[in-house]
């Protein structure tokens, strides 16, 4: 303004320099919410995964037969190495007999003898002891390899012919072909041993 006449026209540019500054400033930078988007994507991912994680079933690995299967841990109650077995008169073939357990006699199965194998006689064979209503109950294994974790979601059904053993006793199959067994269809050979006045060990 001079001489008291103001300048119109540059007053417009100062006012649409102005306009356009606060264009600018309002107008989201790219770069930014490129970052935000990928901050957001992450933490969705996270939550995804961590719904949908299963927490690894940790299993003993033992061979039955030409078999490698999975018992999981949480059922079992110890391994005893290989020991003679008594015979019990009459059995049916899925029950190996019966060992002493210190003092107390315990029932042993045997899958093998279910599906009309033999299993259980090597020297690395051993029995593994699995939990049944605060007792136990012996299972025959031709050996017993080690500890692994099994992605329960990962295990797949297993079809007819994929394994030697009678699929009530299967629970999943592994990508790397362990069978993970299903320990309660296990147990039920020896509730019907019991319903046909089989062998029983100490009430539990």
């Amino acid at each position: 303004m001079s001489g008291g006449h103001i300048d119109f026209a540059a007053a417009r540019r100062g006012l649409e320099r102005s306009r356009r500054q606060l264009r600018r400033s309002l107008e989201p930078d790219a770069k930014a919410v490129d970052a935000a988007y990928r901050r957001r994507a992450e933490r969705l991912a996270r939550r995804v995964d961590d719904g949908d994680r299963v927490p690894a079933l940790e299993v003993l690995v033992v061979r039955l037969g030409p078999e490698r299967c999975g018992l999981p841990l949480a059922r079992l109650a110890e391994v005893m190495a290989v020991r003679a077995v008594t015979p019990v008169p009459g059995a049916p073939p899925e029950v190996a007999g019966v060992v002493n357990l210190r003092g107390d006699i315990r029932p042993v199965l045997d899958i093998a003898g279910a599906f009309g194998g033999a299993g259980g006689a090597g020297a690395e064979a051993g029995i593994v002891f699995l939990r049944r209503n605060g007792g136990e109950v012996g299972l025959r294994v031709d050996a017993v390899e080690t500890v692994a974790a099994v992605g329960t979601n990962d295990l797949a059904p297993i079809d007819e012919g994929e394994t030697a053993l009678p699929l009530r006793f299967a629970r999943g199959l592994t990508a790397d072909g362990l069978v993970v067994l299903d320990v309660d269809a296990i147990l039920a050979l020896i509730a019907d041993t019991e319903g046909r006045d089989g062998p029983r060990g100490e009430d539990t």
